[in-house]
């Protein structure tokens, strides 16, 4: 992999969005639903970008416009999802599982999640969509539920091992047949709505094991990130994460902070957030410019580039040997973008 990345623009998105569904079938990149503009709005188109032809092309949009979900794909040809927010911000949780068919440009709805959830991982394994994590329908109760559907098969959810540190906003990898759950945060609007709870990212890393139904802890991120979730990608046994957020770039590190001898700074720390209540990482408005890339079989991270802007919840997805990233925001939801940009990872 070339180091750093060397990125150059092509052409912009048809929209610009963020929190989309993001996965890649047959040599492109589609992006679907997610959010636009800053109201929150909520779109259902559905575009697709070749990176061969630098061209966007429209397929079939979304049965309905949803945001806070996670897409993932079977047999290079069907795009699975289930969950999310339906309709503009806030949104309502719903439950509903849907196909995409690449092959006929339909969509299909099969079973139901057994509960209302958003901002869940997904990932498939041996057949299977496994989902876990995430938030229900006040939008900040967050949970650990881990359900399993058998897509040769998809008529009924069954119960899994829960997740550990139950979050929302976080991302799924999917390497060597293990599923990788990826920073994230507790909570969600806070702190009104949260009753005053921390909505710090967080910098957790677990990676579940189908064959033994378990959850380990890996590794933790170098530091805190969230709203990776539509640009966490798998190339070549490793993991690469673009772009994000960290509103909490003063935090300590997971394994220090229940440490007493810690308390005088953690003190000190919250004290100095309280007196500058509207800098931009308090508001939650603070966009990543890191592409960091995770090594399994060493559990280690490294920065191996940077993208043009940083963006928060942007989309990214690797073609081939290409990087794509496109849409985002600039600060959080306040400034989407459209740019496109591509590097080569060779």
């Amino acid at each position: 992999m070339n180091t750093p990345l060397q990125f150059r623009e092509v052409a912009p998105s048809p929209l610009a969005r963020f929190e989309s569904g993001v996965c890649v079938v047959r040599g492109r990149m589609h992006i679907i639903g997610g959010h636009h503009g800053e109201e929150l709005d909520v779109t259902d188109e559905h575009w697709a970008y070749d990176p061969a032809a630098d061209k966007w092309e429209r397929f079939a949009d979304q049965p309905e416009p949803v945001s806070h979900y996670t897409c993932q794909v079977q047999d290079d040809r069907y795009v699975w999802y289930t969950g999310g927010y339906l309709g503009k911000h806030p949104g309502v949780a719903v439950t509903k599982t849907w196909r995409y068919d690449a092959e006929t440009d339909a969509w299909e709805e099969f079973a139901p999640l057994p509960e209302l959830r958003a901002s869940l991982g997904c990932a498939i394994l041996d057949g299977k969509m496994h989902v876990w994590g995430g938030l229900g329908e006040d939008r900040n109760t967050n949970f650990s539920d881990h359900w399993i559907l058998d897509l040769e098969n998809p008529t009924e959810w069954k119960s899994a091992a829960p997740m550990p540190e139950g979050r929302a906003h976080f991302s799924t990898g999917v390497v060597g047949g293990k599923a990788y759950s990826i920073g994230g945060h507790f909570y969600h609007d806070a702190p009104v709505q949260a009753k005053g709870q921390s909505c710090a990212d967080l910098d957790f890393m677990h990676r579940y094991d189908p064959d033994t139904d378990a959850w380990q802890r890996m590794n933790d991120l170098p530091f805190r990130r969230s709203h990776i979730e539509t640009a966490t990608m798998h190339y070549r046994g490793q993991l690469l994460v673009v772009g994000g957020r960290n509103n909490s770039p003063d935090a300590l590190p997971a394994h220090k902070r229940n440490s007493p001898l810690m308390i005088p700074l953690r003190a000190y720390r919250k004290v100095k957030r309280a007196f500058n209540p509207k800098t931009e990482a308090n508001m939650g408005r603070v966009s990543l410019d890191h592409v960091s890339l995770y090594d399994p079989p060493t559990d280690t991270w490294k920065t191996v580039g940077r993208i043009p802007k940083p963006l928060y919840a942007c989309a990214a997805a690797v073609v081939g040997d290409t990087l794509i990233v496109t849409n985002g925001g600039l600060r959080a939801w306040k400034d989407a973008s459209a740019h496109t940009w591509v590097a080569s990872l060779v």
